[in-house]
């Protein structure tokens, strides 16, 4: 199995290139749907960026998605993979106001730790409803053990 990761494809302009997701936010135009509005006192916009590195994160997904679906059809393929063709997947969504948005509620969790409690940002997953909580242990007591 091979799998391709591209800044722009194989083919076209961008075909074969490395690079990362800021540059295809820019030359993308995601960007500019990005920055300020309206313009300054010049006519012009100041560009913006997504408040994360989407595009590498939608495209590493795309490519684990890819993978797997080969690994369990018991298939082999090449898996092309883009940034490029990542920003063209987000820029085809409709575009949501900040504000049909709802505001988060507190996303900390409290655990805790040697010296105290710490709040901080809970995992990224949930098991029965229930955010997954651990106590954080101090630096060193860890069993170097798979777990």
């Amino acid at each position: 199995m091979w799998h391709l990761y591209r800044l722009g494809g194989e083919s076209g302009p961008w075909g074969g290139r490395s690079g990362f997701d800021s540059i295809i936010q820019a030359a993308s135009g995601i960007a500019s749907l990005c920055g300020t509005n309206p313009v300054d006192k010049q006519g012009m916009s100041r560009p913006g960026s997504l408040p994360v590195q989407a595009l590498d994160h939608a495209t590493g997904s795309m490519m684990a998605a890819e993978i797997i679906k080969l690994l369990t059809q018991g298939e082999a393929g090449v898996v092309q993979i883009s940034l490029l063709g990542a920003a063209r997947e987000l820029k085809k969504l409709p575009r949501v106001s900040a504000n049909a948005v709802p505001k988060p509620t507190d996303v900390k969790v409290h655990v805790a730790a040697p010296r105290g409690v710490l709040s901080v940002a809970p995992p990224p997953l949930m098991l029965d409803g229930k955010t997954l909580k651990r106590d954080v242990l101090g630096y060193g007591t860890a069993a170097l053990a798979w777990r």
